[in-house]
């Protein structure tokens, strides 16, 4: 379940919404702030290590990466975040801020599973039934052409005589005048 909830909040196609204007201010926070601008493997290193408190195995393992990996992107992190507050001569207090800045955050606006669930067999209906219908209306589109036109040309009827009436009564070509 955990790595399915990870997949979901990691999709690629998350950043389309970023277009979107979003309700909530701005951090307000400078280290909340620093750490939002952080590349997104950075930010999940530093948010698993010095957030909830995981090993570097224990993170690795949650990242899938290896633990050389996860360390340098926790270390990588932590350089940033020391350059963005310079002033600060105590850089072990640094997995301490980002602690208190996790235990901050509210959860108030995260939806349960069960709604976040129930929304999205409702995008899954509605899509479905969208696409059926713009099937249905394609085909039936297609069977009115179809219908409608005539693919062969029509066949001439053998029978038929055909004379040319640009010349005038037939000739015997025999006669001579």
């Amino acid at each position: 379940m955990r790595s399915h909830a990870y997949e979901y909040a990691l999709s690629p196609w998350h950043r389309f919404r970023e277009l979107m204007e979003r309700e909530e201010p701005a951090p307000t926070s400078p280290t909340h702030r620093a750490v939002l601008h952080l590349s997104a493997r950075h930010r999940r290193a530093l948010l698993l290590c010095d957030g909830l408190g995981l090993t570097v195995p224990q993170a690795a393992a949650e990242l899938e990466a290896s633990c050389a990996a996860t360390e340098s992107r926790l270390l990588g992190a932590r350089a940033v975040l020391a350059e963005c507050f310079p002033d600060s001569d105590d850089h072990d207090a640094l997995p301490l801020r980002i602690r208190t800045l996790v235990a901050e955050g509210s959860t108030a606006t995260v939806p349960t599973a069960r709604s976040v669930r129930a929304e999205s067999e409702r995008r899954l209906r509605l899509l479905t039934r969208s696409v059926a219908g713009a099937v249905a209306v394609l085909g039936g589109l297609v069977c009115a052409f179809v219908l409608v036109s005539s693919p062969w040309p029509e066949p001439p009827d053998p029978h038929a005589r055909t004379t040319d009436t640009t010349q005038g009564p037939p000739r015997d070509v025999r006669s001579h005048p």
